[in-house]
């Protein structure tokens, strides 16, 4: 049995949103697909907002260990540029040094290369809201970058 997480976005008369997520154990997929259509029926017929959006994900827990001292709060913020010359900020959490010049990131990294190139047209992937990072502009469309530090989130600190 699969885990699935189904999230619905409600939609309000004043153009308010807000978004539900709730999970099942399935054996296949077709199976979670059904139940969400099953669990979207109850919705609308209790609710007076519209759902818009229902997106169904099946849930993959990664054994994975994180490098020594990296932390979730230090992150890189890189501006690039979309088709149609439009930017767009891209914030990832724990920057590997192999991407960045000091609190500068470099562009032209192999590894952010890599990345980026996963968001350009013909490979599948999207940012916002469907759109392509434009890889004419050199190394993906990518202006620059620099780590920041946020203070969002849990933390774990000791009692």
């Amino acid at each position: 049995m699969a885990l699935y997480r189904v999230t619905f976005t409600f939609l309000d008369s004043v153009e308010g949103t807000t978004s539900r997520a709730y999970e099942g154990e399935f054996a296949l997929n077709s199976a979670a697909v059904t139940a969400a259509s099953d669990l979207q029926d109850a919705i609308v017929a209790i609710s007076d907002s519209a759902v818009i959006k229902r997106e169904l994900t099946e849930v993959t827990n990664i054994t994975a260990t994180p490098a020594a001292n990296s932390r979730v709060f230090e992150r890189v913020a890189a501006q690039v540029y979309l088709i149609g010359n439009k930017k767009y900020a891209i914030n990832l959490p724990s920057p590997k040094a192999a991407i960045m010049s000091g609190n500068s990131l470099d562009p032209s990294a192999a590894t952010w290369t890599a990345f980026t190139s996963k968001f350009v047209s013909g490979v599948g992937w999207t940012l916002s809201d469907g759109e392509l990072l434009d890889a004419s502009l050199g190394t993906n469309g990518t202006i620059g970058g620099k780590r920041v530090f946020v203070r969002s989130g849990s933390t774990n600190l000791p009692a």
